[in-house]
């Protein structure tokens, strides 16, 4: 009875000094809980990871003006067919990574279960892998509506999901510009 919460409401999460960075927690055993919980108390979840840099907006889920939902930014997934889930992927699709405004991040989080205490992904040793846009503004995780812009496949038949699929909305190829592109990345579960 475990929780995975997104702290963006209220000009989103502003963690570290890094204003509208985002913010994912871990809450374990929810079932066992009363009362208010402040997640500015470090004693009120198990883990939290913090987004990169300023604007990441990690955890963020957009709905658009015709009312269909963003995606889905926090995943609980099981990608090395373990008894359970406890891996984590994390988007913030306007993420600025390598100086490239807006080109959105997917972050794989291996083994959450056993982390504890403030992550910030700005730092390498805080998740397993991250996928980056490719270019500013691609928005790599969202999809401006459809609701699957990161999404745990099994394209190869395997026994369990361990394949990636992403969008990047507004990739620019094939010179046609905000066009938009999808990426497969195979066996995540072996990174």
């Amino acid at each position: 009875n475990d929780i995975l919460i997104g702290n963006y409401a209220s000009d989103f999460a502003d963690n570290n000094s890094l204003t509208n960075s985002g913010a994912v927690f871990f809450i374990q055993n929810i079932d066992a809980l009363s009362g208010i919980k402040d997640l500015n108390i470090s004693s009120n979840y198990a883990a939290a990871w913090y987004g990169a840099s300023l604007t990441d907006q990690l955890g963020f889920t957009a709905t658009t003006s015709n009312g269909i939902d963003g995606g889905k930014t926090i995943q609980f997934v099981n990608i090395d067919n373990g008894a359970y889930a406890n891996d984590l992927v994390l988007t913030a699709s306007v993420a600025d990574i390598n100086s490239k405004t807006d080109a959105g991040a997917v972050y794989l989080i291996k083994n959450f279960d056993s982390i504890t205490g403030a992550k910030g992904l700005g730092s390498l040793d805080n998740f397993t892998a991250r996928w980056n846009g490719g270019s500013a503004s691609d928005q790599l995780g969202n999809t401006a509506g459809s609701g699957d812009g990161v999404q745990i496949v099994n394209i190869d038949n395997g026994g369990y999901a361990n394949d990636l699929l992403l969008t990047a909305v507004n990739a620019d190829t094939n010179s046609l510009t905000d066009n938009g592109s999808v990426y497969l990345i195979k066996n995540i579960a072996y990174l």
